[in-house]
C-alpha cells in the first residue's frame, strides 16, 4: 500500500463539517505505507505482551491474601494490613493496565483495517492552544512548541488516536489526540447578523441583538458535545466509585461504624468517591444545558454599535452611527450565544475556539 492521498471525507461529510485537532484543520487522510503496517503490527505485538504481564500479577494478589488468612501471630495482622493495601492497589493496577492494553489493541486493529491517518496541518490560535488538551499534552511531551509560532503538521490515528507523526517526524510514545468536528457556519448568519435591533444604550453606544435558527448540522454537534461531555468521565468515575464503595459497604455491613478508626475510614471513603463522581456531575449538568440548546435550535446574536464622536443628548440615527463606526476604521465584533448554556458560539462568522478543541 502506497502513502497516496485518500480523496474524500466519510462520517461527518454529509453534515458540513470541518475537522479540527490541537487547533488546526484536517488538510487530508493520506494512506498508509508499507513502514506504517509494520510498525502498528509491532505496536499490537507490544500491547499483548503488557496484557499478560497484568494477568500475571494476579496470582500474586491471591498468593498474599492466603498467607495472610493462615499466618498467626503478629505477623499476620502486618499481613493482613499489607493485603488490605495489595487488595485495593494490585488488582486497580491490574485493572488500568489491562483496559489500557484491550483499548489499544482494538483501536490499532481498526487503525489497521481503516488504512489511512488523517493528517492536520496549519497554524494554532494562541485562544486555542490555552484552552486546547491535545496541544497541552504534546507540549507537555515536548512535542509542540510552547508558544504558536507557526504552521506545523500532525498526524493521527483515525480510530485509536493516537498521534502518529508531527512535521513528518515520527512519535514513539502514545499520546492520545482528539479529533473534533465543527459544522460550518452557514450562510445566513451574515443576513441574520444584519438584521440586529437596539437592546440597550449607554453613552458609550448601543447593544444591538437578534436570533437565528440553527442549522442541522449545527444542532448534530451539539447533540454530540452534550453526549461526549456525560459519556467521557462515566467509566472513570464509576468504576473508582464502586471500588471505593466496596470496602464502605464492608464496614457497613459488619457493624464497625461504632469505632472510631473505622468511622473514619468509611467518612474518608465516602468523600473520596463523592470528589471523584464531582467531575461526572458538572459535566451532566452542562450537558443537560446544551441539550437544552440543541432543543431551542437557535442563538442569540450580540453585536455593539459605538456612539458618533461628539454626539448630542439625541442619538443620531442608526445608519449614520453605523458610517461614523466604519469611518474610524472599527469594526464592533459579532457574537453569536447558545441562549440556556450561556456559551459562546461563533465569533465574527468562526466557530468559538472551544468547539475546535477535543469536542
Amino acid at each position: 500500500m502506497d502513502g497516496g492521498d485518500m480523496p474524500g471525507r466519510s462520517g461527518m461529510a454529509d453534515e458540513l463539517a470541518n475537522e479540527w485537532c490541537a487547533g488546526i484543520p484536517l488538510e487530508r487522510r493520506r494512506a498508509l505505507d508499507d513502514d506504517d503496517t509494520a510498525r502498528l503490527l509491532g505496536e499490537l505485538r507490544r500491547f499483548r505482551r503488557r496484557a499478560g504481564f497484568a494477568l500475571l500479577m494476579l496470582p500474586v494478589w491471591i498468593l498474599s491474601l492466603e498467607c495472610a488468612s493462615i499466618t498467626p501471630g503478629g505477623a499476620a495482622v502486618l499481613l493482613l494490613a499489607l493485603g488490605a493495601i495489595l487488595w485495593i492497589a494490585i488488582p486497580a493496577v491490574q485493572l488500568f493496565i489491562w483496559l489500557d492494553c484491550l483499548l489499544g489493541v482494538r483501536g490499532l486493529r481498526r487503525d489497521l483495517r481503516a488504512g489511512y491517518v488523517k493528517r492536520f496541518a496549519g497554524l494554532t490560535e494562541p485562544a486555542c492552544a490555552k484552552c486546547d488538551e491535545t496541544y497541552r499534552r504534546l507540549n507537555r511531551a515536548r512535542l509542540a512548541p510552547e508558544k504558536p509560532a507557526g504552521a506545523w503538521s500532525i498526524e493521527v490515528l483515525p480510530m485509536s488516536g493516537r498521534v502518529w507523526r508531527i512535521n513528518d517526524q515520527l512519535v514513539a510514545s502514545w499520546v492520545p489526540a482528539r479529533c473534533s468536528s465543527v459544522a460550518e457556519v452557514p450562510e445566513f448568519a451574515s443576513v441574520a447578523a444584519q438584521w440586529l435591533e437596539p437592546v440597550d444604550e449607554c453613552e458609550q453606544g448601543r447593544l444591538l441583538a437578534g436570533r437565528r435558527d440553527l442549522s442541522t448540522a449545527e444542532i448534530r454537534e451539539l447533540r454530540r458535545v452534550g453526549r461526549n461531555l456525560w459519556r467521557r468521565p462515566l467509566p472513570l468515575a464509576g468504576i473508582l466509585a464502586i471500588w471505593l464503595a466496596i470496602p464502605g459497604a464492608q464496614l457497613v455491613r459488619e457493624h464497625h461504624l461504632r469505632d472510631r478508626p473505622s468511622a473514619v475510614a468509611f467518612w474518608v471513603l465516602l468523600v473520596l468517591a463523592l470528589l471523584l463522581s464531582w467531575r461526572f456531575v458538572r459535566s451532566f449538568v452542562f450537558a443537560r444545558r446544551i441539550g437544552a440548546d440543541a432543543a431551542s435550535g437557535y442563538v442569540v446574536i450580540l453585536s455593539s454599535e459605538p456612539s458618533a464622536p461628539g454626539a448630542d443628548a439625541e442619538r443620531k440615527p442608526e445608519a449614520e452611527g453605523a458610517g461614523a463606526a466604519a469611518d474610524a476604521g472599527e469594526r464592533p465584533p459579532i457574537i453569536e450565544m447558545l441562549p440556556n448554556s450561556r456559551t459562546v458560539w461563533t465569533e465574527n462568522g468562526r466557530p468559538a475556539q472551544w468547539r475546535m478543541s477535543d469536542f
